[in-house]
């Protein structure tokens, strides 16, 4: 019976630990994953994606995400728990861009199998605007996760 408690113990301790490693780990795959969706896209016949991508320009955004968290790691400062929920947030609006660009991806090769093209429709726009939604929400996210580093580092200034 102490054998389990101590186990218990110990678990939640290594996933705490685990836990936040696991977050800035996630995160590096995740943008590595919107990096291949991104060169993968075979986008030359569809001018609304070309200029949504553009316009968006995802892929500065996540290797702003990457440079940051990077910085994060290294001054350990992801182990506070507000940074730690903003790097959980940042992730998940990663994940849900990964997932729309896979959608779209998804669409495009389905609408490049079928035969008369020019006279049937390309059904991906929700999958457009969902990204698009969800690159405004990682923007806000960044922001947050920005403003808490700002708020920990004069917290720490005033503690000294």
């Amino acid at each position: 019976m102490v054998t389990s408690a101590a186990l218990w113990v110990g678990g939640e301790v290594v996933g705490t630990m685990l836990g936040r490693e696991v977050v800035t780990a996630a995160i590096r795959d995740t943008s590595s994953g919107i990096y291949e969706s991104i060169r993968g896209m075979a986008i030359d016949n569809h001018p609304l994606l070309q200029q949504t991508f553009s316009d968006m320009d995802i892929h500065a955004t996540v290797e702003r995400v990457e440079s940051l968290v990077q910085t994060i790691e290294e001054s350990k400062v992801h182990e506070k728990p507000p940074v730690e929920i903003c790097l959980k947030q940042v992730h998940d609006s990663l994940s849900n861009i990964h997932k729309d660009l896979d959608s779209i991806q998804a669409e495009v090769d389905r609408f490049n199998q079928i035969w008369f093209q020019s006279v049937r429709g390309v059904y991906y726009h929700n999958d457009v605007d969902r990204l698009k939604t969800h690159a405004k929400t990682l923007n806000k996210r960044m922001n947050g996760l920005t403003q808490s580093l700002k708020n920990m580092a004069n917290l720490q200034n005033l503690q000294n």
